[in-house]
């Protein structure tokens, strides 16, 4: 089945919406300023850390956040 354009619109946003508001907790839950987290960014933490985790998932929002943003512009 595929998706209608307004049904992924609507599933864009929403997932912009997911990511925003978890890129935010995570962030603020390590101490960590997500604004300069690329694909090359190195994990701050040791792996023994519980935060290690932490940053390794709010680095995967950040770039999948990224890509969603890039194909909203490459549309426009």
């Amino acid at each position: 089945m595929q998706l209608g354009k307004f049904d992924e619109n609507k599933a864009r946003e929403q997932a912009k919406a997911y990511l925003s508001k978890s890129i935010f907790t995570l962030s603020h839950l390590i101490n960590i300023d997500h604004t300069g987290i690329n694909e090359n960014t190195i994990n701050p933490f040791e792996t023994t850390n519980s935060a290690h985790a932490a940053f390794e998932c709010l680095k995967s929002e950040v770039l999948a956040f990224k890509k969603i943003k890039d194909l909203d512009n490459e549309r426009r």
